[in-house]
């Protein structure tokens, strides 16, 4: 999008942490970058929005995507639910703070916010989405799909899927008429 390589780009996350995230990028930019560039980096902070996450529907959109995105740049790999970089008592190699870099993060912020009007988001489980969104798409579009892992899904997402929900995403793809691409995670895995 950035290199005017498509026309536009369509985002949807079921997982309302992550919505929430692009729609204040989107539709709040500015209160969003000016309460991104207040928020300390601690550990009290940490915990403290962890604790949003833990019940996100109780706390306004915006307090959601500031701690989601709080919690991207201060955990491990960047997961949600994952633990702070360097440990509570911040001994390991590499802080909290390490993937702060708030100008740089603010400026990237701005760049997609200024695209806005070519980045459609929704909010919808996939298998709502694809009958709704993406079968009414142009034959040019490419879909990328990257569902929830499969062995590790339920302890590093919020929204994790079951070998029902796997298989009927396998199902809703095959019958699609446009290209399309999936990730998935390589390990493998039996249901029991």
């Amino acid at each position: 999008l950035m290199k005017n390589n498509v026309r536009e780009i369509i985002l949807n996350d079921y997982d309302y942490s992550i919505y929430a995230f692009w729609h204040c990028v989107l539709n709040e930019t500015e209160r969003f970058i000016q309460a991104f560039e207040q928020v300390p980096v601690t550990i009290d902070e940490w915990f403290r929005q962890r604790e949003i996450q833990k019940e996100p529907l109780a706390y306004s959109i915006f307090d959601v995507g500031l701690s989601t995105f709080f919690l991207n740049r201060a955990n491990r790999s960047g997961i949600i639910k994952g633990g702070v970089i360097g440990g509570i008592k911040q001994t390991g190699q590499y802080k909290l703070d390490c993937r702060f870099n708030k100008n740089d993060l603010i400026r990237k912020v701005k760049k997609v916010s200024s695209m806005r009007h070519r980045i459609q988001l929704y909010n919808m489980d996939v298998k709502d989405f694809v009958p709704d969104v993406i079968n009414g798409l142009p034959n040019d579009t490419l879909v990328y799909f990257d569902p929830p892992y499969i062995v590790q899904g339920n302890n590093l997402y919020c929204n994790f899927f079951t070998k029902d929900d796997h298989t009927e995403l396998s199902e809703l793809i095959k019958r699609l008429k446009i290209p399309w691409i999936l990730t998935y995670d390589k390990e493998p895995f039996v249901y029991s």
